[in-house]
């Protein structure tokens, strides 16, 4: 799948193959959702593979280490993520966006006032 997934990105933007085409998330997230609705086993194949969104220890434990590591910087959007091996198979996983957790923002500003 990865393979495919680089080589389909590569034929839609040429252009950028060698920049990081596959970092445009514009054009990655289409050819992945055909991809999982085509290859995937998982409850969310109908989806495209769309989990939604969800914070930490919501999925499985293998998610939340490449998704929300304790040390160093999280993924950003458009990070390409596995194979993960998970108790439920193997998975790609494609962050397709982030948001502040709304508990920490209003804990900082608590703090400010």
């Amino acid at each position: 799948i990865m393979g495919e997934l680089d080589e389909r990105v590569r034929e839609v933007d040429d252009d950028n193959a060698e920049d990081g085409a596959m970092s445009n998330i514009a054009l990655v997230q289409p050819i992945f959702s055909e991809l999982a609705k085509r290859e995937s086993q998982c409850p969310s194949q109908s989806e495209g593979g769309d989990l939604g969104s969800f914070g930490r220890g919501k999925m499985a434990p293998e998610f939340d280490e490449l998704i929300f590591p304790d040390v160093g910087e999280p993924p950003p959007v458009g990070a390409l993520l596995g194979p993960v091996v998970t108790d439920f198979g193997m998975h790609i996983i494609l962050l397709t966006e982030r948001s502040v957790d709304r508990d920490q923002v209003e804990e900082k500003l608590a703090r400010n006032d």
